[in-house]
């Protein structure tokens, strides 16, 4: 048996998706276009000094403001004056943006278009895995639905990739199918029917990643993986797990070789900007070319004239580079701590050699003075016979 991993092509997924809108279309009106939609969707701007005093008119705002690392204090600054996007990449607001009660058409699409089929969401359902507080310090976003077919998705965004992706994905695929078979099985006992296997549907595992590992480095071009198992004899059973993996920092390295004017934009990429970049030419170009996504965009832009929650976002935000840094430093030490031991290690190896030296110079020694001793009894023997026969005879 053997996993396979293909570059899904989003334009022939079966999801029903709307067609793009070529760059050429909005012919040499383009400029005056966009500045059109920059202000329908992100607004007019402020400047730096407005937007600076109207924090300070607010005592809540501006205490929570000040708490900020200045690397978030820029990015609110800038998403205030509407010369910068929101990171959707975060909990709370891709929970927000993609909140399924309100907008479930939303998540239905971008999943869609990962899984490569149009799919519909059920519910979404209580986090209950096995997954450890340090790893979680990692993931940036975590949600898991159920599909109206039953089977399940684990939708994850992580800052920084993990060693062993194969591996985590296996075990966290494997944690939520036993949660199905469990839930599936206490369904059966409490209607009196009897369980079968083939009440148990897919298990999908989605994750996004912003700084991904080096496996995925090997694969400069390609930014969607997907993954099932198979038989190499061709047998053909549904072992349930599937997966789909997408290293963002890859995804944005490949556009930047593209010339936009000439490859349009599909619809898992624009999905991709929108979560991962707060590029207003990014915004722009995926607006221009999705006029649906306009929507998507207020939603996040109106967080322009709600400070309070806003900060409250920042602030979270904080919180989770707190834990990562926390988690980062207790791996440098953990680090830290293999590389001390493995040099202790080595010194009591090379000391125990040098031991074994000398004391194997010492037994040689000890043979040595062992021979001389017998030599020299040898030589008081010889003397004692010498001496013995040269006295006269009487």
């Amino acid at each position: 048996m053997q996993n396979t991993s293909d570059t899904l092509i989003p334009h022939n997924s079966s999801a029903r998706q709307p067609e793009p809108r070529s760059r050429d279309s909005f012919g040499p009106d383009r400029n005056d276009a966009r500045e059109r939609i920059r202000l329908d969707v992100i607004g007019a701007q402020k400047t730096r000094s407005v937007v600076l005093s109207e924090i300070e008119k607010d005592p809540a705002v501006s205490y929570t403001f000040r708490t900020l690392t200045e690397p978030l204090k820029e990015q609110f600054v800038e998403f205030c004056m509407g010369v910068r996007g929101l990171q959707v990449a975060y909990d709370r607001v891709f929970k927000h943006v993609f909140d399924p009660l309100l907008h479930p058409e939303r998540l239905n699409d971008f999943l869609s278009v990962c899984i490569g089929q149009e799919v519909r969401i059920l519910k979404v359902l209580p986090h209950e895995s096995m997954r450890m507080t340090d790893e979680a310090s990692q993931v940036i976003m975590d949600i898991v639905v159920q599909f109206t077919d039953g089977s399940l998705a684990n939708v994850e965004i992580q800052k920084n990739g993990y060693k062993f992706p194969g591996a985590r994905c296996a075990c966290y695929s494997s944690d939520m199918t036993v949660r199905q078979y469990i839930q599936v099985k206490e369904e059966c006992k409490k209607a009196g029917i009897p369980f079968s296997y083939q009440m148990l549907s897919k298990v999908y595992s989605i994750v996004l990643i912003q700084n991904s590992t080096y496996e995925f480095r090997h694969y400069p071009n390609t930014y969607i993986h997907h993954a099932k198992q198979r038989f190499d004899s061709g047998l053909e059973l549904d072992l349930l797990q599937e997966y789909c993996l997408i290293p963002l920092d890859i995804f944005f390295a490949s556009r930047q070789n593209k010339d936009r004017d000439t490859q349009p934009l599909g619809r898992l990429e624009a999905w991709l900007y929108f979560i991962g970049s707060d590029r207003p030419e990014d915004i722009l170009d995926v607006i221009q070319a999705w006029p649906d996504f306009a929507e998507l965009y207020r939603d996040v832009f109106r967080f322009r004239d709600h400070r309070k929650e806003l900060i409250s976002m920042y602030s979270d935000i904080l919180s989770e580079y707190d834990r990562n840094t926390v988690f980062e430093m207790i791996e440098d030490y953990k680090a830290e701590i293999q590389e001390a031991k493995a040099a202790i290690a080595e010194r009591d190896s090379a000391l125990a050699e040098r031991d074994s030296v000398i004391a194997e110079k010492d037994s040689a020694l000890a043979e040595m003075d062992s021979a001389l001793a017998e030599k020299d009894a040898r030589i008081r023997e010889l003397e004692a016979l010498l001496h013995a026969s040269e006295k006269p005879n009487n």
